[in-house]
């Protein structure tokens, strides 16, 4: 940066876990510190572990360590990060060599904040004062599995950042912006209802936003998901009043294979995605015929997915959350990495009972929501009208065959919605748990090559499946 007086963000969201960006980011950051020595930060705005095969290596060590080993200045929690359960977050909070803020989060018990986050940190960057403050989505709550959060309350985000915005310029801030893992919308919501806010760097919906809007004041930036791209926020500032004056934004896109990479971080990613290759390459199954991501599809892999549940269950009808199939399947063999990326979450197959009545307002409520936290569902017919309003109520619901269901339906989900998350079924009844969703899917290919014929070279591992599971299913 030439300018005489401003600093330089280096700024990253939602990497879950995904490592191989990581080194030309320390490159990027390398060079931007370079170019505006003492007046730089490297940030993450969430995000940061769950969701890529790498982060479920040893505990998921390769996260924490090649963030650290990346030269991150500040990172704020997201949604994900209390995945692993409250222990690995505390394990993050108390050993990251940087600040981790999580500015709305705190214990029930006590309304502090939890052990090592900070809710606000200010920071002398030769002679320029900074504020970051950092929030996550309260729908956290409902977006990872009850006992992940037990004891913890996420507080209005809106309220934790003016209070903190306050706090900083009174202690001196010249510069004041927040880390947000609150997703587009809720960002824009944030900036007009806050004054005085200089930037916020936000996350959670994967947005790659070539160019920030601005607004109240506010440039709003996000980088994108992945370390597939990473931006640069330079803020210019007023030699007398200290306030931002201009701004210029870069998404930088970033090249996994790029030479002028850091040699440190990479021969660290290197060391653990071979070592996650010894796993991942292994062939478990085959797939006939390349199978899209797409849930309005007759023939796409979620509807297989669908499919494997049922299976996995002995049930008629599986209903799962749209975003627990991440990508599509090529044609050809099928490796254990694969499945890891089609459902990189650990979600295994339940089987639940409950009312007609209940789960016809699970599907209203779905049918309202239409979004990614929506159902898709197999085995189901449903009939739905729609107002002048351009809302939509369901009328009839029946089996996929058109024949009326009973009064209480028995259905295979995954664990994460039957222990109420996203609020679809709360009081339903658990009969019984059914494995890994990814293993249904895994046996699901195994079953369809069968009942397809299709030859594969590995015909005598599969002679050995159950043929129990491609039986049809009784009805109950």
């Amino acid at each position: 940066m030439t300018r005489d007086l401003g600093i330089s963000l280096v700024f990253t969201s939602d990497e879950h876990g995904h490592l191989a960006g990581a080194p030309a980011i320390r490159k990027v950051a390398d060079d931007a510190r370079a170019e505006n020595p003492g007046r730089t930060l490297l940030v993450s705005s969430g995000d940061v572990f769950q969701g890529a095969p790498e982060s479920d290596l040893e505990g998921g060590r390769p996260g924490l360590e090649v963030l650290a080993r990346s030269g991150y200045d500040v990172a704020e929690v997201g949604n994900h990060d209390f995945d692993n359960g409250l222990p690995y977050l505390k394990k993050w909070l108390a050993e990251a060599p940087y600040p981790v803020l999580a500015g709305n989060v705190v214990e029930e018990a006590t309304g502090k904040l939890l052990p090592g986050a900070q809710r606000a940190i200010l920071k002398d960057m030769n002679g320029i004062k900074l504020g970051l403050v950092g929030v996550v989505t309260p729908e956290t709550a409902s977006l990872t599995f009850a006992e992940n959060v037990q004891g913890v309350r996420f507080e209005d985000p809106i309220e934790t950042v003016r209070r903190a915005a306050a706090e900083l310029r009174a202690q001196g801030a010249d510069v004041v912006g927040v880390l947000s893992h609150l997703g587009g919308p809720a960002d824009r919501e944030l900036a007009q209802a806050v004054d005085g806010l200089d930037f916020i760097l936000g996350g959670h919906t994967h947005e790659f936003r070539a160019s920030p809007e601005l607004i109240n004041g506010a440039v709003v930036c996000q980088p994108g998901s992945y370390r597939k791209a990473v931006g640069k926020l330079e803020l210019e500032l007023d030699p007398r009043t200290r306030r931002v004056t201009g701004a210029h934004h870069q998404l930088i896109p970033i090249d996994q294979s790029s030479p002028r990479a850091d040699g440190e971080v990479q021969a660290l990613v290197d060391h653990y995605l071979n070592k996650l290759k010894q796993v991942t390459e292994t062939v478990v199954s085959y797939n006939g015929q390349a199978l899209e991501h797409d849930n309005f599809l007759d023939d796409s892999l979620d509807v297989v997915v669908g499919r494997a549940m049922n299976r996995a269950a002995g049930t008629e009808i599986a209903l799962f959350n749209q975003k627990l199939v991440r990508t599509g399947l090529d044609a050809g063999d099928v490796t254990v990495g694969e499945l890891q990326t089609i459902i990189p979450f650990p979600n295994t197959v339940v089987r639940l009972e409950m009312s007609r009545e209940r789960l016809v307002e699970a599907l209203q409520h779905s049918l309202d929501m239409h979004d990614e936290r929506s159902l898709a569902d197999d085995g189901l017919r449903v009939t739905t009208s729609a107002a002048a309003d351009g809302s939509h109520r369901i009328e009839q619901v029946a089996y996929e065959d058109g024949s009326p269901l009973p009064e209480r339906v028995i259905l295979a989900t995954t664990d994460f919605l039957a222990q109420g998350g996203l609020g679809y079924f709360p009081e339903a009844k658990l009969l019984s748990e059914h494995g890994l969703v990814r293993d249904a899917l895994e046996q699901e290919l195994d079953a369809r090559m069968l009942e397809a014929q299709v030859p594969h070279p590995d015909a005598a591992r599969l002679d050995q499946y159950d043929a129990r599971d491609v039986l049809p299913r009784a009805r109950e």
